[in-house]
């Protein structure tokens, strides 16, 4: 396949100046107003000229690995999304490296650390930027790391921001984005696979939540009188399980954070003296006993 010719879409690119020979890797344009950015083409992708179709683009749409024989992923299809109406991208439009971006710190071998910040620049206002104003996009889904740095502009890494709905700086406010692991780690690590499913599921709208970490003790006097049904969750310390505060909630996206001392204690006792039914993770095997025995009751669920 011919290289597509980087002097005019590249021109200026430090990566398109150290590299001329590398092939130029477009967006792949879907028919619906979902777009997914991922970070930079591998070797396949870099082959073919289109983004997502290697390794990390099979476990994501699905596909036959020609190495093994055996079809994977298929992500998109576990969160019920159709390939074709998806419109794939890179923060990077060209191939770095042994697959090393440019401003990681293993890319010193190949670049500067101020050409590796102006190629990122540089591809980004040449054609990332272009392409997120191209359609009025619903959805817009960041791939890895480098997608929610350079596109969100979120600092602190996947792990923490995967799942959470954001704006995009360049898109104004509205909340269109969720960030969710690259599939690259999903190819290493299938146990993951179900919270990237579940991201790539995630609604982007963000619900009224109400959340009182400092309750007054009146507020939680009003929020336990004759409630009878609730979730709550422990917060202990680690060691000792010394009880720290009780989270409870009643109603969806409200939620009270309770001290576990002092006046607070008695109204926490009488409230589950009376509840009916408790909802909760792992309450059977840590919650409940702990909690019931700081409060002097008698635990049902273990006898």
């Amino acid at each position: 396949m011919a290289t597509v010719s980087k002097t005019a879409k590249c021109a200026g690119c430090p990566m398109a100046r150290l590299y001329p020979d590398s092939n130029f890797v477009p967006a792949r344009l879907g028919k619906g107003l979902r777009l997914m950015i991922a970070e930079a083409p591998g070797q396949q992708e870099a082959l073919e000229m289109q983004p997502l179709v290697g390794t990390s683009g099979r476990w994501l749409r699905g596909g036959m690995d020609p190495e093994t024989g055996r079809h994977h992923g298929g992500l998109l299809k576990q969160a019920n999304i159709r390939d074709e109406d998806v419109t794939y991208g890179n923060c990077l439009s060209c191939r770095p490296p042994a697959n090393v971006f440019p401003t990681d710190g293993e890319a010193r071998s190949y670049i500067s650390e101020a050409e590796a910040k102006q190629a990122v620049a540089h591809c980004f206002e040449a054609h990332v930027k272009p392409l997120l104003e191209s359609r009025p996009w619903t959805r817009v889904d960041l791939l890895g790391d480098k997608a929610l740095k350079i596109v969100a502009g979120k600092e602190g890494g996947i792990t923490r921001w995967r799942g959470s709905p954001l704006s995009i700086p360049l898109l104004g406010p509205k909340i269109i984005a969720v960030p969710t692991l690259h599939p690259a780690l999903i190819a290493r690590d299938q146990s993951m696979i179900p919270a990237v499913v579940s991201d790539l599921k995630k609604n982007t709208v963000i619900p009224p939540e109400f959340y009182d970490c400092y309750p007054s003790l009146d507020v939680v006097e009003a929020w336990c009188f004759n409630t009878k049904v609730f979730a709550y969750d422990l917060e202990t310390k680690w060691g000792t399980n010394e009880i720290i505060c009780v989270g409870l909630c009643k109603e969806r996206f409200k939620a009270i954070v309770v001290p576990f001392r002092g006046a607070y204690i008695p109204v926490l006792k009488k409230l589950f003296e009376n509840a009916e039914m408790l909802v909760g993770h792992n309450l059977i095997q840590f919650d409940n006993p702990i909690l019931f025995n700081a409060l002097g009751l008698k635990d049902e669920t273990t006898g």
